[in-house]
């Protein structure tokens, strides 16, 4: 699992608190466990003389739980005499044959909690629940309604009392009615036990995506199709982009060298379809040390390194100040190069995000309200960073700052492909809670105007 719903679920891991719920079903959404259980199925039928099962009748009976799956495989009903304790010994012979062969469930809570851990998921959950520790198992609402409860009660979800309180993710009719009837929001993902078409007839789900990459757009744009906002990455140049050659700088462009995983980072944020644009101070053509020619061919020489090692890799406009006198732009840390930047790229401040290796550059950045990253790529960078942790200030947005005051919004990284990781997961949060927000109305919109929920 990647992308946004990947990112949603280190929203858990971080215990922080939402506005809305993400909650998934386990079986056939996060793990595949359709072929496992059903071959499981059918070895502890086999083993105890009674006839196998199509994978129709399988589908038709994972609305139960699994005794009373079994017990209905095996042809008795609720109020038969041997339904219940038929159903037990099927239940506990598939628990153990299953959990021997997957650590996977559909059931119980033992299991949900072995197979999360097993997949390193576990500590992205803060609540988990199977069949056996709710009152009453899916499509009745009460698990969901007890998630919901104990996420409250731990002081993790906000939602307003009488409104949605999130989305539900799952692949079976039963999930998308347990969902609606504890009053969710519903996403229905195809990859499961059961095909599209009979997610579609059940009508239970707000989006149905059958892929990953449609679940992905569905948590970010809330299930209407309107994509997440753009933002701007301005980027510093020397020691961020390219090595630090030291004093007097990069005179030709022979000197350009780029720093490992400079292009993939520049690819990512490509590829995400958000703008970029190099800042950089050249101060060496003011003291008359270089030419803007020889600057120009240096940045030709970037734009082809950076294309060469990721295709995705293509840098917007790249802006420098020379560092003359009464010439603007002036350099960094005055902001007028990154006042430009937005004006070139169309972007407002708070929509920015600038990553550099130097007070400097988050000097910059805080005249002008653009957030700032701190890269330790460099001599100038380490320096920074030992610089921050000294000064031990935080500025007003709760962030560490520099004596200067000018904060550190964006986190100090190792390189800027952290910083660029670190910036997009953080960009899909974002655009997620809103599109939670966004699913969370429907439902409300529904409810409130006297319509099935």
């Amino acid at each position: 699992m990647r992308g946004a719903a990947f990112a949603l679920l280190h929203v858990a891991s971080a215990m922080r608190v939402a506005t809305r719920a993400v909650l998934w079903d386990l079986d056939g959404t996060l793990c595949d466990s359709f072929r496992l259980a059903f071959d499981a199925t059918q070895d502890v039928l086999a083993a105890r003389g009674h006839a196998g099962v199509s994978e129709a009748e399988y589908h038709a009976c994972t609305r139960y739980a699994t005794p009373e799956r079994l017990a209905r495989h095996v042809g008795l009903r609720p109020g038969d005499a041997a339904f219940e304790r038929v159903g037990a010994e099927l239940g506990g012979a598939f628990d153990a044959l299953y959990i021997s062969k997957a650590v996977l469930t559909n059931a119980a809570v033992a299991y949900a909690e072995a197979v999360l851990a097993a997949h390193g998921l576990r500590e992205l959950f803060a609540v988990v629940h199977g069949a056996d520790s709710v009152r009453a198992p899916k499509p009745r609402p009460d698990g969901l309604a007890q998630c919901v409860r104990e996420l409250r009660d731990a002081g993790l979800l906000r939602a307003p009392a009488g409104s949605c309180a999130g989305v539900y993710i799952g692949d079976s009719p039963s999930d998308g009615e347990a969902a609606r009837r504890a009053g969710l929001a519903t996403l229905g993902v195809c990859w499961g036990s059961h095909p599209a078409a009979s997610l579609a007839a059940c009508a239970h789900f707000d989006a149905l995506c059958a892929t990953e990459a449609e679940l992905d757009a569905a948590l970010l744009a809330g299930a209407d199709g309107a994509p997440p906002s753009a933002v701007a990455f301005l980027l510093d140049r020397d020691g961020v982009l390219n090595e630090d050659v030291g004093y007097p700088g990069v005179l030709e462009p022979a000197q350009l060298a780029l720093l490992p995983g400079a292009a993939r980072a520049v690819g990512r944020v490509c590829e995400r379809g958000h703008a970029l644009c190099v800042v950089t101070n050249q101060k060496s053509v003011g003291a008359g040390l270089t030419s803007s020619a020889h600057i120009d061919a240096t940045h030709a020489r970037l734009r082809a390194a950076l294309r060469l090692a990721d295709s995705r890799a293509e840098l917007g406009p790249i802006l420098v100040s020379y560092g003359e006198d009464g010439v603007r732009p002036q350099p960094k840390p005055q902001p007028d190069l990154l006042v430009d930047a937005l004006a070139a790229l169309g972007c407002a401040a708070e929509r920015a995000l600038m990553v550099g290796d130097a007070r400097t550059d988050a000097e910059a950045a805080a005249a002008c309200g653009v957030r700032f990253a701190l890269v330790t790529s460099s001599a100038h960078g380490e320096a920074a960073a030992a610089e921050l942790v000294r000064a031990a200030r935080t500025a007003a947005c709760g962030a560490p700052a520099f004596d200067s005051g000018a904060p550190v919004g964006g986190g100090v990284h190792a390189d800027l492909l952290a910083a660029v990781e670190a910036e997009l997961a953080r960009l899909d949060c974002e655009a997620a809670e809103t599109a939670l927000e966004r699913l969370a109305g429907r439902v409300d919109a529904r409810r409130s105007a006297g319509g099935v929920v």
